[in-house]
């Protein structure tokens, strides 16, 4: 499993395009229920 380095660095790029949408998300939400 030495050579999975390009699939493990997709799947990290994808996870971190979808926390930065989660965040994104919450803080929008929150800015609109303390607004």
């Amino acid at each position: 499993m030495a050579e999975n380095t390009e699939s493990e660095l997709g799947n990290w790029i994808l996870w971190a395009i979808i926390i930065a949408l989660l965040v994104i998300g919450v803080y929008k939400f929150v800015r609109m229920m303390t607004g």
